[in-house]
């Protein structure tokens, strides 16, 4: 452990002087976000954000049904359930979205295209949740029965959030600053619920929105359509989602990834981050640290000049920077995302 105060801070003043200027412009044309966005090259993004969540995950990791080889159930379970909600975000004849990223079973996807098309980025982000909550009840739960159901929540918000990608070499991702892109996630209710902010609500066509019913202000919980109904409102708006179609990869996933290939083995040291996969699992005792900047969301909303948002984005780059140097160089720590 050698963290010294000034060393710190010498290394934040080099990163703010040799960063070059930022550029925040409007995004007005589709584009590979990945490819695109950069700590300098950042867009003013138009979209729906949804979070959809396995409300019970962590129980099942605790539960001690799953200790020893019951454990590689789960492992397998969590990849495949991950493999096939990010086919369907990103399918191009499905939604068309962004899998922005996983925080372990919590699904960050984002819905820009086709640009500034509010109707549609709101009816998209409403039908992921409830296509995931269908996938789970039709598809995923009973192709793995010997634990307990997943069970999934969800919360989307609509508007404009800033796009940029920060991090070391080949530990890169994406984020998006702004209220829409945190509200989502903020209001996922209890194990179960569905629920759109009311900008989405206001977005939505009519028949979209009768299934929302107000919460509390600005929440709408969105009510699960009868049988047969999701489909038909599936055509509607050209998802090419298809129940029997999803099942049919799910049980191609479970042959390609048998539980007798998946290895799940304590440390001895530092794990790589980049050798882990569904046959290569670590276990470990560990502290896991969640740390998060109070109030930065307003502060970047508050942010309404091309300048503040340059002089904000400079701001979060030489944190991140700074604290992701701090965990590897200085502890000895992994940073995960």
């Amino acid at each position: 452990m050698a963290w010294n105060y000034q060393s710190s801070l010498e290394r934040i003043k080099q990163h703010v002087e040799t960063l070059q200027d930022i550029e925040v412009e409007k995004l007005v044309r589709e584009a590979d976000l990945e490819g695109l966005l950069s700590e300098t090259r950042c867009r003013q993004i138009y979209g729906a954000h949804t979070y959809v969540a396995v409300s019970n995950f962590s129980k099942l990791c605790s539960d001690g049904a799953y200790a020893g080889a019951d454990y590689k159930r789960l492992i397998q379970g969590a990849h495949i359930y991950q493999r096939e909600v990010a086919r369907t975000v990103e399918g191009n004849s499905i939604f068309d979205g962004l899998r922005v990223h996983f925080q372990g079973p919590k699904l960050h996807a984002l819905f820009y295209r086709p640009i500034d098309a509010s109707d549609e980025l709101a009816s998209r982000a409403l039908l992921l949740q409830l296509v995931v909550k269908d996938f789970l009840k039709n598809v995923f739960n009973p192709a793995f029965p010997h634990y307990d159901n997943f069970i999934v929540s969800a919360g989307s918000a609509l508007g404009d959030v800033i796009g940029t990608r920060n991090g070391h070499r080949g530990d890169r991702e994406l984020l998006f600053l702004g209220a829409p892109a945190n509200y989502a996630a903020k209001i996922i209710g209890t194990w179960g619920s569905l629920r759109v902010d009311d900008r989405v609500y206001d977005a939505l066509p009519g028949d979209l929105r009768d299934l929302c019913i107000s919460v509390r202000d600005a929440v709408y919980r969105i009510e699960t359509p009868g049988p047969g109904e999701l489909d038909d409102l599936l055509e509607r708006f050209d998802i090419a989602w298809d129940l029997d179609a999803s099942a049919d990869r799910v049980r191609a996933d479970k042959e390609a990834f048998p539980l007798k290939d998946i290895e799940c083995s304590d440390a001895d040291v530092l794990i790589d981050l980049d050798q882990l996969s569904i046959r290569n699992n670590k276990r470990v005792l560990a502290a896991s640290l969640f740390a998060d900047i109070a109030g930065f969301t307003r502060y970047i909303d508050d942010a309404q000049t091309n300048d503040g948002k340059k002089a904000a984005l400079r701001v979060l780059h030489a944190i991140r920077k700074e604290m992701a140097t701090v965990i590897k160089a200085d502890f000895g720590g992994l940073r995960v995302q």
